[in-house]
This record gives C-alpha cells, sequence and structure tokens, in this order.
C-alpha cells in the first residue's frame, strides 16, 4: 500500500500470525493516528470480506476498541466516552 500525496509512508510495519487464528498487523504511522488506523482496517475489512478488530491506547489511557466487518463498523468501545 502506498502513501497519498501528503502523507507519510510507513516504513516499519510488520504482520504477524496467524496465532490461534488471530492475525496482527503492526505499523508505525498508522498506531499514531486513530483516524488512519480505522480508514486502514475498513479497507482489510473490505478488501478481505474479513471481521476486523482494531484495539489502540490512545493518548496513554483511553481505551478503543472496534469492531468491522465487510468494511462497515459494527461496534465501537471508548474506556472514556466523553474522549
Amino acid at each position: 500500500m502506498s502513501a497519498a500525496p501528503g502523507k507519510p509512508c510507513s516504513r516499519a510495519w510488520r504482520v504477524e500470525g496467524p496465532r490461534n487464528g488471530w492475525t496482527a498487523i503492526y505499523d508505525e504511522v498508522i498506531d499514531q493516528d486513530p483516524t488512519a488506523l480505522v480508514r486502514f482496517a475498513r479497507e482489510v475489512s473490505s478488501r478481505m470480506g474479513a471481521v476486523v478488530i482494531i484495539l489502540s491506547l490512545e493518548v496513554d489511557q483511553v481505551v478503543r476498541l472496534v469492531a468491522l466487518e465487510r468494511g462497515g463498523i459494527m461496534d465501537e468501545y471508548l474506556s472514556v466516552p466523553e474522549f
């Protein structure tokens, strides 16, 4: 996947798994931008027709969990709803 013009391009990413049926994708640029993380997860979910789970820690204190299926958000959880 290449970055859009003006967007940072990640040079450090890795795919791990499958482990117990789960595959994990780690990316240094996406990890720092919650909006980019959701866009990436939507794309993976849509292209693979699979359920994708996002689990992230934002601002070192807020846990976000998003479940997507075929590119659409099925459910979302924030440990601090006001965030």
